[in-house]
């Protein structure tokens, strides 16, 4: 009864489950005696393999020195025989040419210069202005006229309208100082006897000596030159001394 009842619940026939209880048994036993082997052996020691040491030496070869280059032979260049001499070619011989005659030219007179006339100035104790002496204008020669010309060219001047022109101030500065000298002033002057340009032809050596010079001759009137009776642009030369004189 109790048998049938284990029978029922395995729910396989006998002959069945004596085979599996067996191969259960089995296996334990194996699991059992594995886990014992295991023990019995101890713990396995895993270190590195020794390997022998391997030295390496690096030996270099030395070096072979370059073979020197075998030296240029220098090509020597064929001799280059010169060419022959070209005969000069023959050249008529010159014929000489008659002088030409001398233009007789009558010689000219030059003109006598202009009296000077020197207005010395007066010195005064005040700090104003001083007038100094000016010279009258000296013309310079003209130029030679050729001898077929019939006119006449007369330079211009400054004689006429002299004692008409205002005198030029002794700087205030360069009398202080004591400075002197003579400026001369070539001076164009158009048809109408005004001062187109005033140039310092020489120098007193001191400017504002040679400014003072200009400014008093810009405000003079000259008489025009003169060629065949008609008024033309000519120049002048004008001298203007600067001097003191002890009281």
């Amino acid at each position: 009864m109790a048998a049938g009842v284990a029978g029922e619940g395995w729910g396989f026939p006998a002959r069945t489950r004596r085979h599996f209880a067996f191969a259960l048994a089995a296996a334990i036993l194996l699991h059992l005696l594995s886990f014992a082997a295991l023990i019995d052996a101890g713990p396995a020691v895993v270190g590195p393999l020794s390997q022998p040491a391997i030295s390496l030496t690096l030996v270099t070869a030395p070096a072979t020195a370059p073979a020197p280059p075998p030296p240029a032979v220098p090509s020597t260049p064929p001799a280059a025989h010169p060419p022959p001499p070209r005969p000069a070619p023959t050249q008529p011989a010159p014929t000489p040419t008659p002088p030409e005659p001398a233009a007789s030219v009558a010689p000219t007179t030059p003109a006598p210069p202009a009296p000077v006339a020197a207005v010395p100035a007066s010195p005064a104790p005040s700090e104003a202005d001083i007038p100094v002496a000016a010279e009258p204008a000296v013309a310079e020669a003209p130029p030679a006229q050729p001898v077929a010309s019939a006119q006449r060219h007369t330079p211009p001047s400054s004689e006429v309208a002299y004692h008409r022109n205002p005198d030029p101030h002794y700087p205030r500065a360069a009398r202080r100082r004591g400075m002197e000298g003579v400026v001369e002033l070539a001076v164009t002057v158009d048809r109408d006897g005004l001062p187109l340009e005033i140039r310092i032809r020489q120098s007193s050596g001191f400017e504002v000596l040679d400014r003072e010079a200009q400014r008093a001759v810009r405000q003079w009137r000259f008489e025009p030159a003169r060629r065949g009776g008609i008024a033309v642009t000519g120049e002048v030369v004008v001298p203007i001394r600067f001097r003191l004189q002890a009281g």
